[in-house]
């Protein structure tokens, strides 16, 4: 058996992610008989090697046992707690401390903080951490879902000394009234450096996916990051900051090839940034709270979240009165972690589960735990139009319909009291992506639906280490993502970015002739916060294999409102035929499916011109984290360039903290 030491320094947290020591159990061995190994945490054993992989609901009973020794130099004053943290261990587990029992845990995306101050003993100078996982513990079906079912620890291990007095359970809440922000703690903290409990801040600086305002906040001697915001849900709207919201979302599971649920800040970084690339502000973080990098990331870059309390899978117990004491458990604890995170606008109790009398205690409890955001229950079509038919439960504040169609979705709309989302809607596996148009131009009409989001956004896939590296997605199942499991964009990653376009420019047909010439160009913002003087907006107009002209401009535009943008151009003779904005030549009169162009995309910065001879092409695309894609995709399956005009769009957010 291998040993490593690490040391502790007094009021530092020490994480024990790296080598530890390691047995796989597999079902019916005996463990004495098993060799230690090493594995790397935080990681995934079947992405090390160790046992098969399965997807949906575990059946096999193996387990693990995770050893490692650590130091806390120095040692501890009788004022002091040693909290031992986890962040995500699948499936629970029990801990022990230099041998000694401390307890065991049961949710595996779930924080747990172990005060294990009286297992240690001040002059032993090394103590040994183990945690037996595996072994399923009571409600473990809750944390499989139809995804990959993963072990171990797969996210980070902590040793943390801190006073006996620090303060866990401090509230940070925003009111709005006019133009002037109240943000209440409930413990003597610092705001922006100013002492207090409560302070007074203008509207103009609360967060929103828009402008992802930051302050520095400080309370046990710590400064942080925080989204001050408000959230309300009243008269069937969704509103942050007292103005209507439009979600334009994707679902993202924790999940990368090579890591499994151990994604790395690499890879949250490359997701988080290739979604709000794609026009989305909102992230349905399915079916647990995430990594909590996701949130830090999340607020800095703008995408309002929905956070959801863990229970997907195990349905049969959901009948069972025995089970309440687990979801509470889960609820306290997804709450208990992120309450404070700004970005997070709305609680999901659970997925598609039936609202049995547990299920609707726990949400009764998420309500009163945090009456400043609502919860909600995603629900398939059947059950949803049970709830509404019946009778919304009192404490539900926003109602969720997965999958609905279109012409039922406008129909039903009058009839709803409370704001409605669609958590999962144009699911990405096959052909079905093709609906999103359709519901979305309904969602983005009706006020009293918040949005949605699409499921979903990666393909479901792991890299098979028993099969020389084979990207495995359970065959079909798993692809139903916009992009694949490497990251790579398919055809639907560019739909969603068209069709979540913040702005819209109206199709013109212009004739290209020589000399001087003014274009008029309606554009709508569709932004819910951002006037577009704050996008810089440049064309560029190609023909003839280079470009004839270019240029930047500023359009004044408040948000949901439509203005002009006058473009000036001079050519010193009118082009005979288009080219890519690269310079390259397009040929004319080329035919395209109408199908086909459902799943395609043409090259970046392109949308397909209608079908006139001296047609002009309008095309926008992204730059930097707000960003404006191309118009979705025509009606007439013919088309014909002539030259292109590209409009490009990046923020330029003045005044906004970082």
């Amino acid at each position: 058996m291998f040993i490593m030491n690490v040391i502790l320094m007094i009021a530092a947290a020490l994480s024990l992610a790296g080598e530890w020591d390691f047995k796989y159990i597999a079902s019916n061995a005996d463990p004495e008989k098993v060799e230690w190994t090493r594995i790397e945490v935080p990681s995934n054993w079947e992405l090390k090697g160790f046992g098969g992989f399965v997807y949906g609901e575990k059946t096999n009973g193996d387990y693990g046992i995770y050893r490692r020794k650590f130091k806390v130099d120095g040692g501890w004053t009788d004022s002091d707690a040693v909290i031992l943290r986890t962040e995500g261990v699948q499936f629970g587990y029990t801990l022990r401390i230099d041998g000694k029992e401390v307890g065991a845990w049961r949710s595996s995306y779930n924080r747990k903080d172990w005060d294990v101050t009286a297992f240690l003993a001040k002059d032993a100078g090394e103590h040994e951490i183990e945690i037996v996982t595996g072994l399923k513990t009571k409600g473990w079906g809750f944390d499989t879902c139809d995804d990959w079912t993963l072990s171990g620890i797969f996210r980070d291990v902590q040793v943390i000394v801190r006073p006996k007095s620090y303060i866990t359970d401090w509230r940070l809440v925003t009111t709005l009234v006019g133009d002037t922000a109240t943000v209440r703690c409930t413990h003597e903290a610092a705001l922006d450096g100013i002492k207090g409990t409560e302070w007074k801040i203008p509207a103009s600086e609360l967060w929103n996916a828009e402008t992802p305002n930051l302050h520095d906040f400080t309370i046990n001697g710590e400064t942080i990051k925080v989204a001050l915001r408000e959230v309300q849900w009243k008269d069937g709207v969704l509103k942050v900051n007292g103005v209507p919201v439009k979600l334009r979302g994707v679902n993202h599971h924790d999940l990368s090839p090579e890591h499994g649920r151990a994604i790395t800040d690499a890879e949250i970084e490359q997701d988080l940034r290739m979604i709000k690339a794609a026009n989305c502000n909102f992230v349905r973080l399915c079916h647990y709270p995430p990594n909590v990098k996701v949130l830090d990331l999340c607020e800095k870059i703008g995408l309002y979240c929905m956070d959801e309390v863990p229970f997907a899978f195990g349905s049969k117990n959901l009948e069972n009165a025995e089970f309440l004491e687990t979801l509470e458990e889960r609820a306290r604890a997804t709450i208990a972690r992120d309450v404070n995170r700004g970005c997070v606008i709305l609680w999901s109790v659970g997925n598609e589960n039936k609202v049995t009398d547990i299920v609707q205690k726990t949400g009764d409890l998420v309500a009163q735990l945090d009456p400043t955001r609502p919860y909600t229950f995603p629900l398939i079509p059947s059950r949803f139009r049970d709830m509404v038919t019946n009778g919304v439960p009192e404490s539900i504040g926003v109602i969720d319909w997965h999958y609905p169609g279109a012409a039922e979705l406008k129909e039903r709309v009058p009839t709803f009291t409370r704001p409605m989302i669609a958590s999962e809607y144009a699911h990405a596996l096959g052909l079905a992506f093709a609906q999103m148009e359709g519901v979305w131009a309904v969602m983005e009409a009706e006020e009293k639906i918040a949005g949605g989001a699409v499921w979903m956004f990666q393909d479901q896939g792991v890299k098979r280490v028993d099969r020389n590296g084979e990207y495995d997605t359970n065959g079909q199942a798993g692809t139903d993502g916009v992009v694949y499991s490497d990251r790579t964009p398919q055809t639907d990653y560019y739909e969603m970015r068209a069709v979540y376009a913040p702005i819209a420019l109206e199709d013109k047909v212009v004739s290209p002739k020589a000399g001087k010439r003014k274009i008029d160009i309606r554009v709508t913002n569709k932004y819910d916060f951002l006037d577009l003087e704050k996008c810089l907006a440049k064309w560029r107009l190609a023909g003839d294999g280079k470009t004839l002209d270019a240029g930047e401009m500023r359009v004044k535009c408040a948000p949901h409102a439509s203005a002009e943008m006058v473009i000036k151009t001079e050519l010193a003779a009118a082009p005979r035929h288009a080219s890519c904005v690269d310079g390259s030549d397009e040929p004319t009169n080329r035919r395209i499916d109408e199908s086909a162009n459902r799943r395609m995309s043409p090259p970046d910065g392109w949308k397909w011109s209608s079908s006139r001879p001296t047609a002009l092409a309008l095309s926008v695309r992204a730059i930097r984290s707000i960003s404006i894609s191309r118009k979705s995709r025509p009606t007439t399956p013919l088309y014909n360039y002539n030259f292109l005009l590209q409009l490009i769009s990046s923020p330029v957010c003045r005044g906004a903290r970082r």
